[in-house]
């Protein structure tokens, strides 16, 4: 029953998130990962701190998101979640290059990212990468390189039927 409380919890703080009542939402998903702790869960763990990280964004605490992307990261390497690796390495490359500018960091994101994948051959986790990829070409007025990534990304995401990552290419 503890499973389906933690369950209930996040589903909660996600209808709160999505209702923009990010602080609450964070107190509801972080009770959501107080009763995963005690019960050992660890699958769902890293999706909620990857959730947690995304509302500090929201709320414009770059600092905190970035910190909990990164126990999210430790998380999905532990149990060997590569899609939601890449999708977190991928998030994390975002907010260090729009937040930060830390072009040198976001790459390295990017470079872990596209080695998964291409391992996975996920269209969205790939569309992503080109695409954040672009915006590091353009950010240095490298605009042939950034073009090209943006055609690639779009590219996936079109092949996949993934109209978001269409528009944002």
């Amino acid at each position: 029953y503890r499973g389906l409380e933690a369950h209930a919890l996040n589903g909660l703080g996600v209808v709160l998130a999505v209702k923009g009542e990010y602080e609450d939402a964070i107190a509801v998903i972080r009770s959501s990962i107080s009763v995963d702790r005690e019960i050992g869960e660890r699958l769902y763990l890293g999706r909620k701190l990857s959730n947690i990280g995304q509302l500090y964004k929201e709320l414009g605490d770059v600092d905190r998101c970035i910190e909990f992307l990164g126990h999210a990261l430790k998380v999905f390497e532990h149990v060997h979640d590569d899609l939601a690796l890449a999708d977190a390495l991928n998030s994390l490359a975002e907010v260090v290059l729009e937040e930060r500018e830390d072009v040198d960091r976001a790459s390295v994101h990017l470079d872990r990212a596209r080695v998964i994948s291409q391992r996975t051959q996920d269209p969205y986790d790939s569309s992503r990468e080109r695409i954040m990829r672009a915006a590091i070409h353009r950010q240095a007025g490298e605009f042939d390189e950034a073009e090209l990534c943006c055609r690639e990304g779009w590219e996936i995401a079109r092949e996949a039927g993934i109209v978001s990552q269409g528009l944002q290419a």
